[in-house]
């Protein structure tokens, strides 16, 4: 008897975080996102935004001052990502 299953592929979900000036020009704080097999990385996860366009592809653009966390440490670009994991995107920020 034939094999019912079928294969399905694996669908990681994390939770993106927006801050200061980054909260505003997106209008909102947070977002769950799910990433198929070969967008499980912080720079897939950039590109997936970017491609929203308008201020998405603005504030990402490659060169702008964006640092990203995840689960609260601050990581390269190309670190991997985890089903659960947050992944923070921090503007630089300046004050006195």
């Amino acid at each position: 008897m034939p094999d019912s299953r079928t294969t399905i592929a694996a669908v990681t979900t994390v939770r993106l975080v927006y801050l200061a000036r980054l909260r505003e020009a997106f209008g909102r704080r947070d977002e769950d996102i799910a990433l198929m097999v070969g967008t499980r990385s912080v720079n897939a996860v950039l590109a997936l935004l970017r491609a929203r366009g308008g201020v998405w592809a603005d504030e990402l653009a490659p060169g702008r001052a964006v640092r990203v966390a995840v689960n609260h440490a601050v990581v390269s670009a190309d670190a991997p990502l985890h089903n659960g994991d947050e992944m923070a995107l921090l503007p630089p920020v300046t004050g006195g």
